[in-house]
């Protein structure tokens, strides 16, 4: 059922938590910081297949952010887990997708966000998305500042300056990082006492057959370069070899069951 959480009280702050660096930050942040409570979000993609993964490493910084601090712990609420296939689009939310997608590379992810958003009439959820620079739907956008002072100095996508359509998915979403990079956040994190809870975070989508990071996937390449290239192995020809002949059979499988999921459902409709 839904969330009865429309909460007035501004120290509840909802958060899409996924155990990742950026969202990790955040929590870490409100709770330990701040002193505030978090409501977290998480929506279940089966394509994905570190969801196991994600959920054991959020179980993992929630254990370890009540054995330094108790009080903060008792604010972390139970995540409100979500299904993707109940998120049902709503027509007006899929025609701006496919119009911000004319000029966009927009990722279907921010399309059933919002589509939680109004599912459970939360008022705002907010996302960590770090270095909007990198992104150009967000690069290119008019962003209005929260009311301030931190933590609620985020952003969000303002609706008065921006394309209709773009206001439209981003409407119900904060931006509390969008600003910084990683090392921003590693440099707060170490001032604050928590940069070592932000060490047990996860990134990689497809990780090896030891459970360790791939160092080919998306995420894992958007950290060469950055302080956090530690976290991921060197790149090599083998390694790369290696990935691509592991995880080609992986994905025509699920490609398969996919289409045949989906030949089911239009028969069963």
């Amino acid at each position: 059922g839904s969330y009865a959480g429309v909460m007035p009280d501004a120290n509840v702050h909802q958060v899409l938590w996924t155990g990742g660096w950026d969202s990790t930050f955040r929590v870490c942040e409100l709770l330990l910081v701040h002193g505030r409570t978090v409501q977290p979000w998480y929506v279940i993609d089966r394509e994905r297949r570190t969801t196991a993964r994600e959920m054991r490493t959020m179980a993992r910084i929630a254990a370890e952010i009540e054995r330094r601090d108790r009080d903060a712990r008792a604010r972390l609420l139970r995540p409100q887990v979500r299904e993707r296939p109940d998120l049902a689009i709503p027509a007006d939310l899929a025609a701006a997708a496919r119009s911000v997608r004319a000029r966009y590379r927009l990722p279907e992810q921010y399309v059933f966000l919002a589509a939680l958003v109004e599912a459970e009439q939360v008022a705002t959820i907010e996302i960590a998305i770090d270095e909007r620079r990198e992104m150009p739907y967000l690069r290119d956008a008019v962003l209005a500042a929260g009311p301030g002072p931190a933590p609620d100095d985020w952003w969000s996508v303002d609706p008065e300056d921006n394309p209709a359509d773009l206001a439209r998915i981003f409407a119900g979403m904060r931006l509390p990082v969008c600003e910084m990079t990683k090392t921003d956040m590693e440099r707060r994190a170490k001032a604050a006492g928590f940069a070592d809870v932000l060490e047990l975070t996860w990134f990689c989508r497809w990780p090896t057959i030891l459970g360790h990071p791939c160092g080919q996937c998306v995420p894992c390449s958007d950290l060469r370069g950055s302080a956090l290239e530690r976290r991921i192995p060197p790149d090599s020809d083998l390694r790369r070899r290696l990935h691509r002949w592991r995880w080609g059979w992986v994905r025509q499988a699920e490609s398969a069951r996919i289409r045949a999921r989906a030949a089911g459902e239009r028969l069963r409709g």
